[in-house]
């Protein structure tokens, strides 16, 4: 039985999105740009990718996992402080990945700035706290992955500590 995040494989986990990414895949899998008509009438283009936006997001998502595991082998040779530290903002990415993977976004047409990659990976986005913290309604995703984050599981910590 999976206790944490960094022991779920993107593989088993339906993708919450696939008909665009399938749509994307087919019809434009380098990516397009896209235009906008703010609500004052404005116009922008905004670059979508799908097809990089979930290559992106298994590619991080595993090294994430990899990080955790190797990071919870070499444990005792790390500072607790820095041990903790660096195992939340893994958890905390983690999470948001798993999010943008599993949770069912707008369409391309509703919102295209969910599918940029760039926007979202340049920035980093997958560190956001206030979302893996938050007291969010109980949606199927927050329940079924809410329970796998450290926040909610404890930190697995298995220092030995040596008492003169």
């Amino acid at each position: 039985m999976v206790k944490h995040l960094w022991e779920l494989s993107l593989n088993q986990i339906p993708l919450a999105w696939s008909k665009f990414y399938e749509d994307s895949l087919l019809n434009y899998p380098e990516g397009k740009y896209i235009e906008i008509k703010t609500i004052d009438g404005q116009v922008f283009k905004t670059w979508v990718n799908p097809v990089q936006y979930k290559n992106l997001i298994e590619h991080y998502f595993n090294k994430f996992k990899i990080q955790a595991k190797d990071l919870l082998k070499n444990q005792n040779n790390i500072d607790l402080k820095d041990f903790i530290q660096q195992l939340v903002d893994i958890d905390v990415a983690l999470y948001n990945l798993l999010f943008e993977w599993a949770f069912e976004k707008d369409s391309i047409d509703e919102n295209p700035r969910l599918y940029n990659p760039y926007t979202y990976f340049s920035s980093k986005q997958y560190y956001n706290y206030n979302f893996y913290f938050s007291p969010i309604m109980q949606t199927s995703f927050e329940e079924t992955y809410a329970p796998l984050r450290i926040f909610n599981q404890g930190i697995p910590i298995k220092y030995s500590f040596d008492i003169r």
